[in-house]
């Protein structure tokens, strides 16, 4: 039997054009669309990029996988309905702007309107849809783009199934206003979320600190910091009840107060040291000791005194820790479990600067006086020890910034309301997750949820405030009846307009992750739309 003759110099490259000019022609796709309208419907729910910025190796891979999946249910005759989607919202928008125009938002806010902002950011975030769309049928992938775009996250319809789950996720109580410490990033002026705040960890040596705080009696207690620029802000000292601390007298006759297994770690400072007494840390507590900056002094009576903690180890520092409650939440909570009503000490603003209230530095980033605030200890003699200290500490993910920690207000879906239901659904309706595997122990451990960002470009959160008092609002509808106006955007130069007796829309926007996880509805425009598909 005769074979045809094959060329062994076979131009792949053109090959492949043959094929796709073929698939395109024939609209191959959605013939196996046709085939398969009448099988079983399998969902399959395309997470959306950012088409700010062009595809690369990760996509590829994950796009192929994707491919695969949605090929082999075809095959087998389900119907699998494949819609290309976008992110448009965020931080990836906004620092694409910014990276463009030399500027910080803010300061683009400030000088030429949120409005001309949104628009750069609306203008910005499909810079690349094309070369995206190209970069997919080039893989050999099959989705349904429509008209090149599919649905956005900053189109309207989908803006809107969001602020629907907002407020039906108000109704079923889960969303709720706190004050807390959450991971901040000071370049970018906002809040993030836990997960985003431990995405990007670096391994990185700093400066450690010890130093010393006089007490009423008369004692040193020393404590160890990583984080000098939080000291402007000490209010308390804590220690663990339960461990044991050294009184140790040096030479000139002062004593001072360490736990009893940190002291080898100190031999050299207490080299000529002898020991003269020795107590637990339930005996330090209550007692009241000068503070290193005199900015707060007499402002409280619970500032400046030595509380317990359980969470205070041995492990390194010194067994006692200074705290800042608006700088860790540790402290913070350390704080409050010894009066609800404890000061939360915040003199850091938005942008990583000290306010007005810390004299010797105000207006300078909190990271550039780091170095300034150990040379005064150690002119005013408060410095112990400096050292080197290797640690891993979390950067931002897109500023690539030190992050800090930092109270705030904010808005939290109560996701450890709901979290044993979570774990449930994972171990008996997941396949593809086993016990003990990552991600059912990050669902085992869900924490609150901070949705709020202090931003510009993303979907609003749909909720007006007067006097303390909150109205949220789920629809267009909604909107347009209480505010008597026709609305064709959704975005905040629109709705931060509207006004009425007194009601004013809070100024923040959603986690743009808020808006991802809402694709399998919000894509649909349910509940407005295509109900019966959620029947």
């Amino acid at each position: 039997m005769a074979y045809p003759k094959t060329d062994p110099r076979a131009d792949f490259t053109a090959l492949e054009h043959q094929v796709l000019e073929f698939w395109r022609n024939d609209d191959t796709f959605h013939k196996s669309l046709n085939q398969t309208k009448l099988g079983h419907p399998f969902s399959f729910y395309d997470g959306p990029p950012f088409a700010n910025g062009l595809p690369h190796w990760g996509h590829l891979g994950v796009s192929a996988v994707k491919d695969m999946i949605s090929r082999y249910q075809t095959m087998r005759g389900r119907h699998v309905v494949r819609e290309l989607g976008w992110d448009c919202h965020g931080l990836p928008a906004e620092s694409s702007v910014e990276k463009k125009q030399h500027r910080q938002a803010k300061d683009i806010v400030a000088t030429d309107g949120i409005a001309a902002f949104c628009d750069m950011c609306r203008a910005d975030v499909m810079t690349y849809s094309t070369e995206w769309l190209k970069f997919i049928e080039r893989i050999g992938r099959w989705v349904d783009g429509g008209d090149g775009y599919g649905y956005r996250t900053m189109d309207k319809n989908y803006m809107e199934s969001v602020m629907w789950a907002i407020k039906e996720l108000h109704n079923k109580g889960l969303l709720y206003k706190d004050y807390r410490v959450n991971p901040f990033d000071w370049k970018l002026g906002t809040v993030l979320s836990n997960s985003e705040a431990s995405s990007e960890y670096q391994d990185v040596t700093d400066d450690a600190i010890t130093v010393w705080f006089e007490l009423e009696n008369g004692d040193r207690a020393i404590a160890w910091t990583t984080t000098p620029w939080t000291l402007p802000a000490n209010s308390a000292l804590a220690v663990n009840p339960d461990m044991k601390y050294l009184r140790m007298q040096d030479a000139d006759g002062t004593v001072y107060v360490i736990a009893e297994s940190r002291l080898k770690a100190y031999e050299k400072q207490f080299a000529n040291a002898t020991q003269v007494g020795e107590l637990f840390g339930r005996d330090l507590v209550g007692l009241k000791y000068t503070p290193l900056f005199d900015y707060y002094a007499g402002t409280s009576d619970l500032l400046y005194q030595v509380i317990p903690a359980d969470y205070v180890s041995d492990g390194d520092g010194t067994g006692i820790v200074h705290i800042a409650p608006a700088y860790g939440e540790d402290d913070f909570w350390a704080a409050k479990n010894v009066d609800a009503k404890f000061p939360v000490i915040l003199n850091v603003d938005d942008y990583g600067n000290y306010t007005s209230d810390v004299r010797d530095w105000a207006g300078e980033n909190i990271f550039e006086a780091n170095p300034k605030i150990m040379t005064y200890l150690r002119e005013n003699g408060h410095l112990v020890k400096k050292e080197q200290h290797r640690h891993s500490y979390p950067y931002g993910p897109r500023s690539k910034e030190k992050l800090i920690y930092r109270a705030t207000d904010s808005w939290y879906i109560d996701v450890p309301k709901i979290r044993e239901r979570l774990v449930e659904i994972t171990k008996t309706q997941t396949k593809w997750t086993s016990a003990g595997d990552r991600f059912l122990t990050w669902i085992e451990g869900a924490r609150p949820w901070s949705i709020s960002r202090n931003r510009f470009w993303g979907t609003p959160l749909p909720i007006w405030t007067r006097d303390g008092e909150y109205k949220i609002f789920g629809s267009i509808a909604e909107i347009e009846e209480f505010f008597g106006v026709k609305i064709n955007d959704l975005h905040r130069p629109t709705l931060d307009a509207l006004e009425k007796d007194g009601w004013k829309r809070i100024p923040d926007v959603l986690d743009c992750w808020v808006e991802s996880g809402s694709m399998p509805f919000a894509s649909l425009h349910y509940p407005f739309e295509n109900a019966d598909k959620f029947a």
